[in-house]
């Protein structure tokens, strides 16, 4: 599967978990919009999987109690040492 296509199934999966969450819980989407803050057709987006911003995600997320969901991409630590942690280490042995 190509990087476009992964995104869009992401997408999708991420917006029937969503719908399916907010269901589960008989709120309708105009409720859960106005509990998160953010514009209805934001939220309607989101759950169609045709695109939402980082920040509607966050803020339905919170607002369905499902921030657990975005816990393995926060870090406690310094953002700058994550993006190091991926290079190499320069070697200081001599030989």
């Amino acid at each position: 599967m190509n990087p476009a296509d992964m995104t869009r199934q992401l997408q999708t999966d991420i917006g029937l978990q969503v719908r399916a969450l907010r269901l589960g819980r008989n709120q309708s989407q105009s409720e859960l919009a106005r509990q998160a803050g953010v514009a209805l057709g934001a939220l309607k987006r989101l759950e169609n999987g045709s695109g939402a911003t980082l920040r509607t995600l966050v803020s339905v997320t919170q607002a369905l109690g499902r921030s657990e969901w975005l816990h393995d991409l926060h870090t406690t630590t310094d953002p700058s040492a994550r993006l190091r942690a991926g290079k190499p280490k320069p070697s200081t042995a001599h030989t």
